[in-house]
């Protein structure tokens, strides 16, 4: 876990030595960011769980934690739990604050602190320091941890430089497996056992009380705006209608997305569950969509690499342009096959004979087939 940008997925890329599918070629139109990634570690198989970060510009951080929330409420259902959470922070940022602290706290609270010596802090980005700003970049990482890590680390968290990306990804994910635990988090028992509606758990409290703020200030605005608008008309000066008018829609505006950003904060796991299970199936069909025009393009690109290679005047530069575009066109094919393979609603594995379907989403759901596989989620 951690915010937008701080390297979710290239860690898992340095885990599974794969790349993980960037938005894109259909992909952008899913709403569901959640994928999982399976990997072989100490001869377990580790299934590797990528979560949207909060402060994301495309998406509202009321919709990031209706997607957690959809997703960790399954999982208890169902009994699987984490055995680990790797929280990542990039290093290069100077201070934590706002945004950034608001996610800390955020993600502090959806866990609780029985699970933070399952916790696992790994600084980023230690690639772009230069060598003359180690030593303050060192001093740094010390201040986090005594402003902002210590109760982690004094329930026996750890806290990790990724300086060597790929060993250190490894060797955090083999002190997960060794330690062979497994976690509920305190927001999955809000949910839950308590029934908590989101912005009445102690996450959705950190991450709702801005929004308040927001609509209460957009609120006043609109009202300011519609009593000049009303002065504008008595007085019947055009001008200053025109202004108000426009002051009115451009709160509007901003007041429409955060109106219904507060609406999902205030929903319970049976209506998460409906609308989630909803975009889920709405995904689905937008990568079969996606996938399909990506084949066809294909096959009529094949067409007229064939048609070129047969004729003898096509120029070799002509030749290798469209060799170059079919080349193109099969990697976006296959990104688009492998999200939807790392989609929690299409994983399957073999149990004997039989192909039983592993997911932690609404379609085809029977987790259970999950939990004896799992050995650790990295969150």
């Amino acid at each position: 876990m951690g915010m937008t940008g701080a390297g979710k997925s290239t860690f898992i890329s340095h885990c599974t030595q794969r790349p993980v599918p960037i938005a894109g070629h259909g992909l952008s139109s899913c709403t569901s960011r959640v994928t999982i990634h399976t990997m072989r570690c100490s001869g377990r198989t580790v299934h590797l769980i990528d979560t949207p970060g909060f402060d994301d510009t495309g998406r509202s951080d009321g919709e990031t934690l209706q997607e957690l929330a959809y997703w960790l409420s399954e999982a208890y259902a169902r009994d699987i739990q984490v055995s680990g959470i790797v929280y990542l922070h990039r290093i290069t940022d100077t201070r934590l604050q706002g945004s950034a602290l608001r996610a800390l706290n955020a993600f502090k609270s959806m866990c609780g602190e029985g699970v933070y010596c399952g916790i696992v802090i790994a600084t980023t980005r230690w690639d772009e320091v230069a060598p003359e700003q180690l030593d303050a970049t060192f001093e740094r990482q010390q201040e986090l941890c005594k402003k902002h890590w210590t109760d982690i680390i004094e329930n026996d968290g750890l806290v990790v430089e990724l300086s060597s990306p790929r060993y250190h990804a490894l060797e955090i994910i083999k002190r997960i497996v060794r330690k062979d635990r497994r976690f509920v988090f305190n927001f999955q028992r809000q949910l839950i056992e308590e029934a908590q509606p989101l912005h009445l758990t102690d996450a959705g409290k950190i991450l709702f009380e801005p929004q308040f703020g927001d609509y209460t200030r957009l609120q006043n605005q609109l009202a300011e705006a519609q009593n000049r608008f009303d002065e504008a008309l008595a007085s019947k000066y055009a001008k200053d209608q025109q202004d108000a008018k426009q002051a009115i829609e451009q709160v509007t505006k901003s007041l429409t997305p955060l109106e219904a950003d507060i609406q999902r904060m205030q929903h319970r796991t049976e209506e998460i569950q409906k609308q989630w299970e909803d975009k889920l199936r709405k995904d689905k069909e937008s990568l079969r969509q996606a996938y399909k025009i990506k084949k066809e393009q294909l096959e009529l690109k094949k067409d007229e690499l064939a048609q070129a290679q047969s004729n003898l005047t096509t120029p070799v530069r002509r030749e290798r342009k469209i060799q170059e575009e079919v080349d193109e066109l099969e990697r976006e094919k296959g990104e688009i096959y492998i999200r939807s393979r790392q989609k929690l609603s299409s994983r399957s594995t073999e149990t004997g004979r039989k192909v039983k379907i592993m997911s932690v989403v609404g379609t085809s759901l029977a987790v259970g087939q999950l939990v004896a596989a799992m050995a650790c989620t990295v969150m």
